[in-house]
């Protein structure tokens, strides 16, 4: 039976937005200066932008499986988009708010999130509908939907759940190829097509944050802000992403709005934070214990951590599943990014951010600890 829900004037909304394959330095409050994305930034001005916010695997289903439970994909199992729906017995927060009396409702922009794979659970509304023209012309993992369409089902929602407190996820895939955004996005972005589509994905998210602001909203509303994985756009040879572990993909942006009265301190923290964190921060923004935690593999986002005990896990199993390669695993800590492969790679983040000059053999003892701290974590 469900808890009889506080008063909502005491009880934070909750709001989870996850914007597809955006990677972190192509986002304006993150240092990019080619792409504009106000929307994204008056929220790090009003919260807390993560510097260092490290996805656990660079592919969508995978890693939404991961932020939506707290789990690390060897946990969940849930490490391609190749494999079996989430098992049951991995909640997602969505349950725990139901169980707590929050309204609960989500939108996806992808059938690659389709509620067959078991994210859907403890959602009163999931919005997976697509046209089914989409599927006579495309290959169903290609069908999504534009963030405009999205986001007016979102506003919808929200309007009809305003009697009680909400637990909202709202999914835009727009950055996510091929690259095709709307004008005027795609004249003023002719020549970087991926940054026009974060462009039109950050325009679109302000019509739901300005409806949120002219109803009341916002300022009771905890706000969670991130991608699921970036995207290579060549580097290291790859055009997309979930090949490679660089940071090109799992660097990804993360920025939490805290509801009026927190008392969280705002602005930028700079150790590295795992998406896995992102579950037990909704929860507890909404003072929500109810034995869900005990599946989470992190403290959550807004702790005591310090610099030197915190790092990112990473791994990729698409090269072995789709090629027959090896699957990658990474640590990334506050100075350095270890990948464990059959040529094992250390880069120096402070010195090279781009991971050009691998240290694995000039720094053996520093990617031996790391490789003992990567295998204590299965």
């Amino acid at each position: 039976m469900a808890a009889v829900p506080q008063s909502h004037n005491l009880t934070p909304n909750v709001l989870l937005i996850t914007i597809d394959t955006a990677r972190a330095d192509h986002i304006a409050c993150y240092g990019a200066k080619q792409v504009q994305t106000p929307t994204t930034d008056a929220l790090a001005h009003d919260g807390i932008l993560f510097e260092r916010a490290i996805s656990q695997v660079p592919l969508t289903w995978p890693s939404h499986a991961v932020i939506l439970t707290g789990t690390y994909p060897f946990q969940n199992a849930v490490q391609d988009f190749t494999g079996q729906p989430l098992a049951p017995q991995f909640r997602s927060v969505a349950q725990a708010f139901k169980q707590h009396g929050y309204a609960t409702g989500a939108v996806v922009s992808a059938f690659v999130l389709d509620r067959s794979w078991g994210l859907a659970r403890g959602f009163d509304f999931y919005d997976d509908a697509f046209s089914p023209e989409e599927f006579q012309t495309r290959d169903s993992g290609l069908v999504d939907r534009k963030a405009g369409e999205s986001v007016t089902h979102a506003i919808n929602w929200v309007k009809q759940a305003t009697h009680r407190p909400f637990f909202f996820w709202l999914h835009l895939y727009d950055p996510h190829s091929p690259y095709d955004p709307p004008e005027p996005y795609r004249t003023q972005y002719r020549d970087r097509l991926y940054d026009g589509e974060i462009a039109y994905a950050d325009h679109e998210l302000g019509r739901l944050i300005a409806w949120l602001k002219s109803n009341h909203l916002y300022e009771r509303t905890m706000i969670v802000l991130l991608s699921d994985h970036g995207e290579s756009l060549g580097d290291h040879g790859e055009k997309e992403h979930g090949f490679f572990v660089y940071n090109s993909t799992v660097h990804v942006p993360l920025i939490v709005k805290p509801p009026a009265g927190s008392g969280f301190r705002l602005g930028r923290i700079s150790r590295p934070v795992e998406t896995t964190a992102v579950a037990p921060a909704l929860l507890a923004s909404a003072g929500i214990k109810d034995g869900i935690e005990k599946q989470f593999n992190s403290r959550g986002l807004l702790g005591t951590a310090t610099d030197e005990e915190d790092s990112g896990y990473s791994e990729t199993f698409y090269p072995l599943n789709s090629f027959g390669w090896s699957p990658l695993h990474a640590l990334e800590t506050s100075r350095y990014h270890y990948i464990d492969a059959p040529q094992p790679e250390l880069y120096d983040l402070a010195a090279d951010p781009e991971e050009r000059n691998n240290l694995a053999a000039a720094q053996g003892a520093t990617a031996s600890v790391l490789k003992e701290k990567l295998r204590s974590l299965g």
